[in-house]
């Protein structure tokens, strides 16, 4: 399954890192399931119109973090610890979190206001937009 994602060319992130994360979402959020085989290097990055080197080098740091696993000559696949994935989901978690209350923080909103506004979007359908 390929999802196709628009890299941001005026980002100062590289095009490998916005992919790292792009990818560690989509395997977070269950749209690449546990265990789950990857395309083949040279077919999805024919697909995402980048250089194979460049979602190479995206899927070796997935690698290390043991998101991503390698079978010879089978392929690339989700890892199936789902501990790991848990983990990771609550790491990532706490980073944005981390980074929205700092920001948050910066513009002096109590914690009071803050619980509040969570409280009301929390419900609301409009993730994707």
């Amino acid at each position: 399954m390929i999802f196709i994602y628009h890299f941001k060319p005026n980002n100062n992130e590289p095009i490998h890192n916005q992919l790292v994360v792009h990818i560690k979402q989509l395997i977070l959020s269950g749209t690449y399931a546990s265990g789950e085989k990857l395309l083949p290097v040279r077919e999805w990055s024919e697909a995402l119109k980048i250089n194979p080197n460049t979602l190479q080098k995206a899927l070796q740091v997935l690698e290390d973090e043991k998101l991503i696993v390698t079978k010879s000559t089978i392929g690339k696949f989700v890892t199936t610890d789902v501990d790991l994935i848990q983990s990771s989901i609550r790491n990532m978690f706490d980073e944005l979190t981390k980074k929205y209350l700092c920001d948050i923080k910066s513009m002096h909103i109590s914690k009071d206001e803050l619980i509040e506004r969570i409280k009301k979007q929390y419900d609301k359908d409009d993730c994707n937009n």
